[in-house]
């Protein structure tokens, strides 16, 4: 085999390799989350009145999560399901441990009823299912 060839290859095989260690999946490996709550809103990266039932009058309601153990910034998501039926699909990207992942959804009176939001990480693994409902 040329000499031309056996160096493209080996920069191929470099690139591959760099490309999968900077994909995330590494550094999800030791991703931990350590709070995840629904709450009426978010104060100083705090979950303020967390709950399971929530009145459509509230408008607004808010997923809070809170992550640890990852060294480099990593993208996870919030995947809102009204009925059993995916909603929306948020992506965060977590680059600070001290700083949480929330999303939020404003309320209307036809999202009236069971929800769920899970919590998971670009290769699809769930930390969690927070399961709440929205109540008149």
């Amino acid at each position: 085999m040329p000499k031309s060839i056996c160096k493209n290859i080996a920069l191929i095989s470099i690139g591959i390799l760099l490309n999968i260690s900077n994909s995330g999946s590494f550094a999800a490996s030791s991703l931990h989350l350590s709070s995840a709550a629904m709450c009426e809103r978010v104060y100083n990266n705090q979950c303020v009145a967390p709950s399971v039932v929530f009145s459509v009058a509230k408008r607004q309601i808010f997923c809070y999560t809170k992550f640890d153990g990852f060294v480099k910034p990593i993208a996870i998501y919030h995947r809102w399901y009204h009925r059993g039926e995916l909603s929306t699909q948020i992506r965060i990207k977590l680059d600070k441990p001290a700083k949480p992942a929330v999303s939020a959804i404003q309320l209307r009176e036809t999202d009236k009823g069971p929800w769920q939001v899970e919590v998971v990480d670009i290769t699809g693994k769930v930390y969690a299912v927070l399961r709440f409902s929205i109540t008149d």
